[in-house]
This record gives C-alpha cells, structure tokens and sequence, in this order.
C-alpha cells in the first residue's frame, strides 16, 4: 500500500471536516487553511527530487576497494583506508621538504595484506605547479541550490566542525594527524527561514551532495586558515567519492596549491619505478 503523505488533498480535506466541526459555524475557515498546509508542510518535509536522491545513493554507496598508501623513503604512509569514503575527511602530512617534487601512491589489496604486497596506484607531480583553490563563494549553482532548497544565503564555517586525531609516525618523523567532521552538532538549529528551522546537518547534507571535490576542499580548507611558521609545508590528502586522490599543498610562503593524482598506466609505472615503491617490493624478493 502506498504512503499517503500529509500534503493529499483528501488527507487535507478530512482535516477541514474536523476542523469545521470544532469550528464556530462563523469561523473564517478559508483563512484557516494556508497556515494549516505550512504547518503540515514544515512538519513534514517532502521528499528529496530524483537527481538529489540518486546523488546521495551515490555517496552513500562509495567504497574504497583497497588500502591506500604514501610510499616515502623509508617507510609507507597509510592515508585512506578501505571502505566507504568519506569526502570530509583528510590525512595532514607536516614536515614536508622544499625540494620534494613528486608524491608516489600505492595500493593493498585485502589478498595482499598479509605479505604486504604492495601495487603501483598513481604519483602527484608536485613540480607541475597545481592550482589555485577554488572560490565557493564562485559556486553559482550550489547556492542557487542552497537558496532553492533551504533558503540560505551562507554555510557554516568548517572550522566549527572539523577535529583533529594524532596519527602513529615513527620515532624522529614529523607529526601526522587525520581530521574528520565531528558528528555533534548537527541536529543544532542553524538558521530560521520564517516558520522553518533548518539544521546544521541538513546543511552539511547539502555541501556533499552539491559541491564539486575540489569545491568541498575548499569549503574544508577554511579550517586551516592560520599561516605557518616560516619554512613550513605541510600536505594534505583528500579522498573524493569516485576514489580520486586531492592534494593540497601549504606553504609557509606561497600558500595553498591543490593538486590531482595521476592513475593512469604511465603514472603506475614512473611509481613502480621509484625508489620508495622498490624498496617497498625488495623484502618480497628477498623472499621469493
């Protein structure tokens, strides 16, 4: 059987029978019925269009099918995790040297963990330069989506949000640290358009669901906004829902760069190439 919903006009029209009934036989009903259908309206919200629904199954249905890894000299980096993706979060890498000029990325597969057999997954040529972060406030279809669906003109500022969790490095390495979104806060009372309160995480919901993966790390960048300490460059990985891997580079002096990585077949053999991805392999041959 299917739902009724709340906005039917029959369910309507059985609501102003009653009504009539408790009402004085004087009582200007018609006057009555418009802040009754906003009250029913605001009670129960209707449901989200198709393309908003088959954008959030899409999220929702995103899975890492592997682990993946930052090759450095000695050592491998796990940044992502497998399962499902979360585009709120990042891996923040500080330390970073000034000369470093190419990140090499690599993959373990849950057959493979046992041997730590690691695969060639892709680079980040650093030397090509990047690109500048993307202006949100140059999103003109997100807020004309946002005006459209919850009626406002301004998001919350990730900083409010966004927490960091210390990473395990080896004695003498860098600190590390991994920043999700807190899930407090978002049954708080964002804004009030008229008779409607809109929630935090509604509007959290709205930025993964319309905002581009370079757009949401620039919404999340936002959260590290204090300039660093001179010679300083720290590194951050984000994982977007199709699996692509953003860079963003922070330098003390030059600012912010967001780079892409590059998967294709060339780039999966400059990694396996690499001195961190052979050193990665060699304990494989030693055993073999």
């Amino acid at each position: 059987m299917s739902e009724q919903r709340p906005s039917d006009p029959s369910l309507l029209e059985r609501l102003a029978a009653l009504w009539r009934r408790a009402a004085p036989s004087n009582a200007d009903f018609a006057g009555c019925v418009a802040p009754a259908r906003d009250f029913l309206g605001a009670v129960f919200q209707r449901s989200p269009r198709p393309e908003v629904r088959a954008r959030r199954r899409r999220r929702e249905a995103s899975q890492l099918p592997f682990d993946l890894y930052l090759a450095l000299a000695a050592r491998s980096q796990p940044l992502h995790r497998r399962g499902p993706i979360d585009p709120f979060s990042c891996f923040e890498r500080r330390g970073v040297s000034a000369t470093h000029d190419v990140e090499f990325l690599t993959r373990l597969d849950p057959g493979d963990r046992l041997a730590e057999r690691y695969r060639p997954f892709g680079v980040v040529r650093l030397y090509r330069g990047g690109n500048p972060l993307p202006r949100l406030a140059d999103a003109t279809g997100f807020w004309a989506t946002l005006r459209e669906d919850l009626g406002l003109e301004r998001v919350p500022d990730a900083r409010d949000f966004l927490r960091a969790q210390p990473e395990d490095v080896p004695r003498g390495a860098s600190p590390a640290y991994r920043y999700r979104l807190a899930r407090s806060g978002s049954a708080r009372v964002f804004a009030r358009i008229g008779r409607r309160r809109v929630f935090t995480g509604e509007v959290l919901d709205a930025l993964r669901t319309h905002l581009s993966p370079a757009q949401a790390v620039s919404w999340l960048e936002e959260a590290f906004a204090e300039p660093l300490r001179p010679g300083e460059i720290r590194h951050r990985y984000y994982l977007a829902a199709d699996g692509r891997l953003l860079l963003v580079r922070h330098h003390w002096r030059k600012g912010k760069r967001l780079y892409r990585a590059e998967t294709s077949a060339e780039a999966q053999r400059l990694c396996a190439s690499s001195g961190p991805f052979r050193r990665l392999r060699a304990p494989l041959r030693r055993a073999a």
